[in-house]
């Protein structure tokens, strides 16, 4: 087996034979991506594009930003998951 292609091209084998992921990848053979900060434990990392899908009031990149219901209805600022109205 090419040793690229048994890492997926995001590791490098050891001397057991095992693949050593690069950054960001895991898996027995490197192909899954981690997602920033594990989505913060607020969300669900998909590991086919290391994108978080954040659980309710919450969001970013890595789910790490409390959000506001509605956006405050357009009526206010969200403050770390609090509406302060205008």
């Amino acid at each position: 087996v090419d040793v690229v292609l048994k890492c997926s091209n995001h590791g490098t084998v050891d001397e057991n034979g095992d693949c050593v992921c690069s950054l960001w990848y895991t898996g027995p053979d490197c192909s899954l991506v981690l997602c920033m900060n594990n989505c913060s434990d607020h969300g669900a990392c998909d590991t086919s594009s290391g994108k978080c899908y954040c659980d309710a009031s919450w969001g970013g990149a890595d789910c790490s930003k409390r959000t506001c219901m509605s956006n405050c209805s357009g009526h206010g600022n969200c403050f770390g998951g609090e509406c302060v109205c205008q």
